[in-house]
C-alpha cells in the first residue's frame, strides 16, 4: 500500500510540474542507481568541454558521483537537495538511457525526455518483451491504470536514440513511438574510441594502474562480459565448471581473463588465480575497450560495442541458449545471422578456441561489415556534436 501511494504521489507531482517554465539551455543529466555512466556520461562529458552555451548538470543520490564531478569542475546536485529539485524543475531537457527515474522523475513533467538507451543489440526490450520476468511487468502495462501509475517507466520519451535504420525501427516498435522519434545518430560511449580527450577525461574518473599494469605483463588479454540473466540465476559455475583447469590454459598462454559481470549479478568469482580477475566495481571499462585482444560474450549488446571499431577477437560463448531464451529473455532477432565471431557452445569449445589461439582470429570481412551497416548504419563519426546539434533543435522547438 505504500509503494502504491508513492507510486500516485509522484504520478501528481509530475503533472504538477508541467506548469512550470522550462530554459532551453538547461538540460539534467541522470544514470540508473545515481551512477555517472554509459551514454549520458559521455554527452555530459563532451558537452562540458565544448558547448559553453549549455548549462549541463548531473543529478544523483551518490555523495561520491556528486564529490567526483565537483572535484574536476562539473556542475553536480545530489537528489533530495532543493538545488537538484529546482535543477530539475527548470530544466529543458532530462536526458537518460533507461527511464527517466535516472534524473528526478516527479519534476519532468514539462521537459523533454530523452533517453539514449544503453545498448543496441538483438534482445527484445520494453513492450516487446515476451519471455522472462520482464514479460510478467509488461504484461501488467496494457492496464491504462497501471501505465499512469507507473508513468515513470511507460511514458514514452520524446526522442529515443537510435544507430541505424533496423534500430530505429525495431526501438519504435519496442517503445510504441514513431519512428521519427528515433534518430540514427549514434552512441557517445563510442566517441572515447575516436576522441582522445573524451578518453582522458573519462579515465580521469577512475584508477586504471592496475589495468595498464595488466596489459604490460601478459601477452594476451580477454574480457569475458556475459548479459544479464533476467532470473537472477548463478550461470557463472555452468560457465566455467573447471576454473583451475580454465586458469592453466590462460597460464600456457601467458594470458589474463578479466570477468566483467552485469551490475545487477550477484555471483562470486574466487580470488584465487592469478589470471582469472573480476573486473573493478565501478570502473568503466569504455576507455579502454578496445584495448583488449579477445572479448569473450553471449547474447549482450557489448558485441556491436567491440566490432564498431575491432575487426578480430570475439567468442561468442552459448553454453545456456535454451534456457536463456527460454526463461530469462527472448531475442529480437534471428541469432545466427546477427552474431559474428568463433562460436563456443560449451566449455570444452571454449577451452579449445583459447588453447589454438582461435579466439584471436580475424572476423570474416563480408560479415562484418553486413553487422556494422545492420546496427551502426553509415554513422563513422563523433556521435556527440551531432546529437548535442539535434537535441538543441528540439529545445528550440519545445
Amino acid at each position: 500500500m505504500k509503494d502504491l501511494v508513492a507510486n500516485w504521489l509522484r504520478t501528481l507531482a509530475y503533472y504538477c510540474s508541467c506548469l512550470i517554465p522550462r530554459r532551453s539551455d538547461l538540460w539534467a543529466f541522470g544514470c540508473p542507481e545515481s551512477g555517472f555512466s554509459d551514454n549520458p556520461k559521455y554527452l555530459f562529458l563532451w558537452i562540458s568541454a565544448n558547448c559553453p552555451d549549455i548549462e549541463v548538470v548531473w543529478l544523483t543520490y551518490s555523495k561520491k558521483v556528486y564529490s567526483e564531478l565537483r572535484t574536476r569542475g562539473y556542475r553536480s546536485e545530489l537528489r533530495g537537495t532543493w538545488a537538484a529539485r529546482l535543477v530539475a524543475l527548470r530544466a529543458g531537457l532530462h536526458v537518460f538511457c533507461h527511464y527517466s527515474t535516472d534524473v528526478y522523475f516527479p519534476f519532468c513533467g514539462g521537459c523533454l525526455h530523452i533517453n539514449l538507451w544503453h545498448g543496441v543489440g538483438i534482445k527484445n526490450v520494453q513492450y516487446a518483451v515476451k519471455s522472462g520476468p520482464s514479460a510478467k511487468i509488461i504484461k501488467r502495462a496494457e492496464s491504462p491504470l497501471f501505465r499512469l501509475e507507473r508513468l515513470d517507466l511507460f511514458r514514452g520519451p520524446d526522442m529515443l536514440l537510435a544507430t541505424s535504420e533496423m534500430m530505429a525501427q525495431h526501438f519504435s516498435k519496442c517503445f510504441r513511438i514513431p519512428i521519427e522519434r528515433c534518430p540514427q545518430i549514434g552512441y557517445p560511449r563510442l566517441d572515447v574510441m575516436l576522441d582522445e580527450n573524451l578518453r582522458l577525461s573519462a579515465l580521469a574518473f577512475g584508477d586504471y594502474a592496475c589495468i595498464n599494469e595488466a596489459f604490460t605483463n601478459f601477452d594476451e588479454v580477454y574480457i569475458y562480459m556475459p548479459t544479464w540473466r533476467d532470473t537472477g540465476r548463478d550461470f557463472l559455475a555452468d560457465a566455467f565448471p573447471d576454473l583451475p583447469r580454465f586458469s592453466r590454459l590462460l597460464a600456457s598462454r601467458n594470458a589474463l581473463l578479466y570477468v566483467k559481470l552485469h551490475r545487477h549479478t550477484t555471483v562470486n568469482l574466487p580470488a584465487e588465480f592469478a589470471n582469472i580477475q573480476k573486473w573493478p566495481d565501478g570502473l568503466d571499462i569504455y576507455p579502454v575497450l578496445n584495448c583488449f585482444n579477445v572479448l569473450i560474450t553471449d547474447y549482450s549488446s557489448i558485441l556491436y560495442d567491440w566490432i564498431f571499431m575491432k575487426d578480430s577477437g570475439v567468442v561468442i560463448y552459448t553454453f545456456d541458449y535454451d534456457s536463456y531464451t527460454k526463461i530469462d529473455h527472448d531475442l529480437a532477432f534471428p541469432f545466427e545471422e546477427n552474431i559474428v565471431g568463433v562460436k563456443a557452445d560449451d566449455f570444452e569449445c571454449l577451452c579449445a578456441v583459447i588453447q589454438t589461439g582461435a579466439a584471436m582470429a580475424p572476423l570474416p570481412k563480408e560479415k562484418l561489415a553486413l553487422l556494422r551497416e545492420r546496427f551502426w548504419g553509415e554513422v563513422g563519426s563523433l556521435a556527440s556534436p551531432r546529437l548535442t546539434a539535434y537535441l538543441k533543435h528540439l529545445a528550440s522547438l519545445k
